[in-house]
């Protein structure tokens, strides 16, 4: 039952607060959902790339036997992204991306949990996720705990603080800066990770546009080990590949570009 009430002048000419309007019970009402303890944690965050993301999730007033995990702006999820579902969770899958209030969207995966539903200490879930170029603007995670059997929301949380993309550090392209001339392009890099046989290093020219690199006899491998292969990615950006281990370190190579007519501010 809802009822609104106003101060009002009662027959003697002083205020009184009373009732101006009833809903008489006659709307159902609503059940007010639990909250959830989310935490979201990566033992590496390099950009676009697949890594395993750490969800600590805690319930102690509802049991939801499915969880609805969305991600930051620019974030997805692989097709089968469970890689450990602790005591109660037994499958991961992408589904229908959120849309906010402001028009944003999310990528989202549903969690299903045993049919006795998610317990008070369940332990860590690892899933898979593909990371965006960068940290989004809002790095925040959030839980949706649902009663499937009654399609029925139970339970929400935020990991508000999130984790950030790590780029690449001591990066350096050199090449000279004058308009429309085809010129040498040096990289430098190093990485902290260890990339497998089998591997590929991307360039990519999205953010400086006009470039246009080309993979022919002048490309030098300099310090990258094994045979290395040059391919054009077909956007102005080439991919390297690698057919031996490229171990944690400092490395180099160079290939020709055209340089856009204008200088570039990238």
């Amino acid at each position: 039952r809802f009822e609104t009430y106003d101060v009002l002048p009662n027959q003697g000419g002083t205020a009184q607060i009373l009732p101006i309007n009833s809903n008489d019970n006659l709307q159902s009402g609503f059940t007010l959902v639990s909250k959830l303890s989310l935490d979201v944690s990566a033992e590496r965050g390099p950009p676009q790339a697949i890594i395993e993301v750490t969800l600590r999730i805690r319930s102690t007033n509802s049991r939801p036997t499915e969880l609805a995990i969305i991600a930051p702006t620019n974030f997805n999820f692989t097709e089968n992204c469970l890689v450990d579902g602790g005591a109660d969770v037994v499958q991961c899958a992408p589904r229908q991306p959120f849309r906010t209030a402001s028009n944003e969207v999310r990528q989202q995966a549903l969690l299903r949990c045993t049919e006795d539903g998610l317990s008070e200490n369940p332990g860590d879930v690892k899933i898979q996720v593909v990371t965006p170029r960068v940290t989004p603007s809002t790095k925040s995670w959030y839980v949706i705990g649902i009663d499937a059997a009654n399609d029925e929301t139970v339970g929400w949380g935020e990991a508000a603080d999130g984790f950030e993309i790590i780029q690449m550090e001591r990066s350096e392209v050199m090449y000279a800066g004058i308009p429309s001339v085809s010129t040498v392009i040096a990289f430098t890099f190093e990485t902290k990770e260890q990339i497998q046989a089998g591997g590929t290093l991307m360039v990519l020219t999205d953010k400086a546009p006009g470039f246009e690199l080309t993979c022919d006899e002048s490309f030098d491998q300099i310090s990258l080990p094994g045979e290395v292969g040059c391919t054009l990615d077909g956007a102005g950006g080439a991919v390297i590949q690698l057919n031996d281990t490229l171990t944690p370190g400092a490395y180099a190579f160079a290939m020709s570009a055209n340089t856009p007519p204008q200088r570039s501010t990238s």
